[in-house]
């Protein structure tokens, strides 16, 4: 993995345990670079190749690009 890799967030189940579900993701392959209990969401680094391997993951609900903005300077 490489941060020139595209960033996902990945929206877990309901009421799911995150960490055997990360941990199965860093299996798949994802470079995990943040994990938000509270809303049920991963996000990390992959090739888009990995993805379909991240979507098959137990407890995994989306896997999506996670989408950039930058706000005007003026």
């Amino acid at each position: 993995m490489s941060t020139s890799d595209p960033l996902w967030t990945i929206t877990c189940e309901p009421g799911a345990d995150l960490a055997p579900i990360c941990q199965a993701l860093q299996a798949a392959g994802l470079d995990v670079v943040e994990v938000l209990d509270i809303i049920g969401v991963i996000q990390g680094r992959c090739p888009a190749a990995v993805v379909p391997k991240l979507a098959a993951v137990p407890g995994v609900a989306d896997v999506a690009p996670t989408l950039g903005f930058q706000l005007d300077p003026e």
